[in-house]
């Protein structure tokens, strides 16, 4: 689920440069081919970013690998008491035996740990259950899904009167900025759930490097062709 989430930040950072306050907006801006040519690109990515991001984060059904699957499984009590205690667990294995007294001590030592370890769990499943209530029930949620759910069986176009036109993002009743705004919601949520459940951490901030750096060089590919 993280990586497919990834995946999505990827594609949005390459439609980031197609925003309407962007300088390549207004270069895309003049020419009617051209416009047309860039409209089509960046509806196209904007909804293929949103049906990705519903899925990734909003998705239900048994194998989806969505952020609403894995906060029903914590859900349950007996499934989360059992990833707490391996959250939890750090003790190590010596291949030889220690002496008495030197094992008494590490296995105090250990005691202590893990309970915190598990006060440190309950704290922040408690914190991922009050963010992801939040973020379900939201309106930019519910906008969301229903766009995934109409563009499933339709086109990038709409009917105009007689002929039919590219659809604008006002179409669906979404600003520009509502898809980086639950991108950034959900982002912290997904990379805490992966870290309580598969005990793995990202380097967010070296793979959003990246993903602009590829951007960067695409549309900068453009300038000098």
């Amino acid at each position: 689920m993280a990586e497919e989430f990834l995946a999505v930040e990827a594609k949005f950072e390459l439609l980031r440069p197609m925003l309407p306050e962007s300088k390549l907006f207004s270069n895309f801006n003049k020419n009617h081919y051209e416009a047309h040519g860039f409209q089509l690109l960046r509806i196209t990515l904007l909804i293929d970013c949103i049906k990705d991001a519903v899925k990734v984060v909003l998705e239900r059904g048994k194998k989806s690998p969505s952020l609403k699957c894995l906060m029903a499984m914590l859900a349950n009590e007996s499934i989360r008491e059992q990833i707490k205690n391996d959250y939890s667990n750090i003790r190590v294995i010596y291949e030889e035996p220690l002496a008495p007294n030197i094992e008494n001590i590490i296995n105090k030592s250990e005691n202590i740990q893990e309970e915190k370890r598990k006060k440190i769990f309950e704290k922040k499943y408690s914190q991922l259950e009050k963010s992801w209530a939040e973020l379900e029930t939201s309106n930019l949620s519910s906008k969301l899904k229903g766009i995934r759910n109409k563009v499933a069986a339709h086109l990038e176009i709409t009917k105009n009167g007689q002929s039919y036109r590219l659809r604008d993002i006002s179409d669906f009743g979404l600003d520009w900025t509502d898809l980086e705004k639950f991108l950034n919601i959900a982002k912290p949520l997904i990379f805490e759930i992966a870290l309580l459940t598969c005990f793995t951490n990202y380097d967010l901030d070296g793979n959003l490097e990246i993903h602009r750096k590829i951007s960067s060089s695409f549309w900068g590919a453009f300038k000098s062709s």
